[in-house]
């Protein structure tokens, strides 16, 4: 067995990136959870609902899974479920059959405005003694940074 180059990098337990993984999925666990036990609602369907709720005209479900960062297809069991239960409505995009829109229905809409209320409360308690202000901003960096390598891996690949 060969030893590790001691000049190369080793992973620690506190590495940035790991941490930020760490919290992630403890947060999204956390608010999927808190989700399910208040609204009978899984939080990829209400992030689902989220991003078509933020849009005026009614989203394609490609927008959608762009909007998300998901498969096409885990946007469309996500709808189906949706539609199933009354929450959102999906019709052909004018002058092209093979796109699917996504809208809210009235329910939908009622149910989301509630549980973005609800959640938002819970978000505050796992965000205690954070300044969310300065978070987000940092957040919304990490987020412009990472699509800007996002595209240029994209543009070195052809």
């Amino acid at each position: 067995m060969t030893s590790p180059d001691e000049t190369a990098v080793q992973p620690h337990i506190d590495d940035l990136c790991f941490r930020l993984h760490q919290a992630a999925t403890l947060v999204d666990r956390l608010v999927d959870t808190w989700l399910r036990e208040h609204w009978a609602l899984p939080a990829g369907q209400f992030w689902t609902l989220v991003a078509v709720g933020l849009r005026e005209e009614s989203p394609s479900q490609r927008e959608i899974a762009r909007e998300l960062g998901v498969s096409r297809a885990a946007v469309t069991a996500r709808v189906r479920a949706l539609s199933r239960a009354g929450l959102v409505t999906v019709h052909h995009a004018p002058g092209d059959r093979r796109t699917q829109r996504v809208a809210l229905t009235e329910r939908g809409a009622r149910r989301l405005a509630e549980a973005w209320q609800g959640l938002v409360a819970y978000q505050n308690t796992l965000l205690s003694g954070i300044d969310q202000h300065a978070l987000g901003t940092r957040i919304d960096l990490l987020v412009d940074n990472a699509e800007s390598a996002e595209r240029a891996r994209a543009a070195t690949r052809g």
